[in-house]
């Protein structure tokens, strides 16, 4: 019998490794997401460690916002192509085929207190599924989120597609249906990679064996043989 798990977080403050509490919500709790104060009490009582505001407040950041407070910019520009925030994500299949999909995104400069986006929403910013594959998008989160892309990825490669090609099918057809751009970073249950992204840039790596794959323009596959290193 296959079982489906999965945790989140979202609005918590001062969590040196969100995922890291996002994964002890799928193993400790009943629940699938835990928000605000009630996510961050729980991630003391686990014992998590938390940094000071000061550690989570860089440069760009503060003037990414001055720049928005003062020109007005539109919240919605995707923010992997313009040299802002990100989002980090990680995707991977074990040798029992077992699936796994971490997400973790700061959001995007101007959002509304209390906005949620993709990134703990499984099926939007993340999904896996043992008998298919796994994903993780990153870009426009509300976009992403009205799409569902993830679980699209999912769904076009049980049609028959490959990764890469599923990845596209689902971001371009955002583009098209809801707007803005995003990327996405899949693998199959058979192992194959896929790389997707219709923003200006997205930086991706991953490792078959000994070799090293990684770029961050489009079409850009830089290859090293980390035997060799």
């Amino acid at each position: 019998m296959w079982c489906y798990v999965t945790g989140s977080v979202t609005g918590v403050k001062n969590i040196l490794h969100p995922i890291a509490l996002a994964r002890l919500v799928m193993e400790k709790t009943p629940h699938g997401i835990l928000s605000g104060d009630g996510a961050n009490e729980f991630g003391r009582r686990m014992g998590l460690p938390q940094i000071p505001d000061s550690e989570l407040i860089t440069e760009n950041a503060k003037h990414a916002l001055e720049k928005f407070l003062c020109e007005g910019q539109d919240p919605n520009v995707t923010e992997i192509g313009g040299g802002g925030v990100g989002t980090v994500g990680a995707v991977a299949v074990d040798a029992r085929g077992h699936m796994v999909s971490c997400t973790s995104t700061g959001g995007i400069t101007g959002k509304m207190k209390g906005r949620v986006g993709d990134t703990p929403i499984p099926g939007s910013g993340g999904y896996c599924d043992d008998n298919i594959a796994s994903v993780s998008t990153t870009g426009h989160g509300d976009s992403i989120l009205r799409y569902c892309v993830a679980h699209r990825i999912l769904h076009y490669i049980e049609q028959g597609l490959s990764a890469t090609e599923a990845s596209q099918k689902a971001l371009d057809g955002m583009r098209t249906r809801v707007g803005k751009t995003a990327g996405a970073i899949t693998v199959t249950k058979c192992g194959k990679v896929g790389v997707y992204f219709n923003s200006p840039k997205m930086a991706w790596a991953y490792i078959r064996g000994t070799k090293l794959h990684y770029g961050i323009y489009p079409g850009q596959d830089i290859e090293e043989d980390l035997a060799q290193s």
